[in-house]
């Protein structure tokens, strides 16, 4: 990756790997909302069904922001 700034967390727990994984992927969602993101994946809801939430709801935002 030419021009990436990626610098992993000194941690090796799964939470500071998502974490690093998200920045990798360039995500763009903050840790709490993608613990909150892994929970609720935990407790069984349908992956697909919660990025396109996701996805809305950074669609409206941006929509209200701009």
């Amino acid at each position: 990756m030419s021009g990436s700034s990626f610098t992993p967390s000194q941690g090796n727990s799964p939470n500071s790997l998502m974490n690093d994984l998200a920045k990798l992927l360039n995500v763009n969602i903050d840790e709490t909302t993608l613990q909150l993101c892994i929970k609720l994946l935990d407790q069984g809801v349908d992956p697909l069904q919660l990025a396109d939430s996701i996805n809305k709801v950074n669609n409206e935002t941006s929509l209200v922001l701009n």
